[in-house]
């Protein structure tokens, strides 16, 4: 899902200097204008501690969102992979990866309580066991979610948009950003000779102990974005492909 608009002069200014508590702030409401989400995404609260890059309340609908452990995480991170000699950039679509992450849920918040789209049936569920479960069980489970999964890869795909759009000569900041996308897509899939486990059937296993909800009418893409089940044949072959399979999905080619 793209939810942002390529075009905003906002997106064109990135390389320019770290993004602004009130920048980052007008931002938000900017798309909960857009997509009336004023009810699903009330405030956005900035923080400072060693905890979560951002956090957003189901209950509350309250971003928050963690500038500081951000910045610190980005520069780590470009250090490490040799990105693209402008760091300001690389910095700044870290800022938005988070920020959109913590949006994202507010819209899936939006869909569990204003439209009937066929994910809702495996939000609902998981929100509800997350609000009453262990932080060592959540932090277990984290990147099995599909209403997590969800919020990761789409904020990942808004910022490869970005990129595109804007920044099409830093081909290595495109190319880390699209193999983050692609890591998370497969990350708790596990295969056993010809069978393969998903992140969903994990979780009804071992958490739920119960049946995984049956999806009609999402191709294999989505599937994997979800946690969701997919054949092996089809999950190899995705993995053969992965690069122009990403790119065909998100209209990147």
């Amino acid at each position: 899902m793209i939810f942002i608009n390529t075009s905003d002069n906002f997106h064109r200014n990135l390389n320019d200097h770290i993004l602004s508590k009130n920048e980052i702030e007008a931002y938000v409401f900017n798309i909960i204008n857009k997509y009336g989400l004023d009810y699903y995404i009330t405030d956005v609260e900035f923080i400072d501690d060693n905890n979560n890059l951002g956090s957003y309340s189901f209950e509350k609908a309250i971003i928050k969102i963690n500038i500081p452990k951000i910045i610190e995480e980005a520069k780590r991170l470009y250090e490490e992979n040799k990105i693209d000699k402008n760091p300001i950039l690389f910095i700044n679509l870290n800022i938005l990866e988070a920020t959109l992450h913590e949006v994202m849920h507010g819209i899936q918040n939006y869909h569990l309580n204003e439209s009937n789209i066929a994910y809702n049936i495996l939000y609902a569920r998981e929100i509800a066991y997350t609000n009453i479960i262990s932080d060592e069980l959540y932090d277990k489970y984290y990147y099995l979610f599909s209403y997590e999964r969800d919020a990761i890869i789409t904020s990942i795909e808004n910022i490869l948009q970005i990129i595109k759009a804007h920044y099409p000569d830093n081909e290595r900041t495109f190319t880390y950003f699209l193999s983050n996308l692609y890591r998370y897509l497969v990350l708790g899939y596990t295969i056993d000779l010809y069978n393969i486990k998903s992140p969903a059937e994990k979780l009804s296993e071992e958490l739920y102990h119960d049946s995984t909800p049956i999806l009609s009418n999402i191709d294999l893409y989505d599937r994997m974005k979800l946690g969701y089940q997919v054949s092996y044949r089809k999950y190899k072959n995705f993995k053969r492909n992965k690069v122009r399979k990403i790119l065909s999905k998100n209209n990147l080619l």
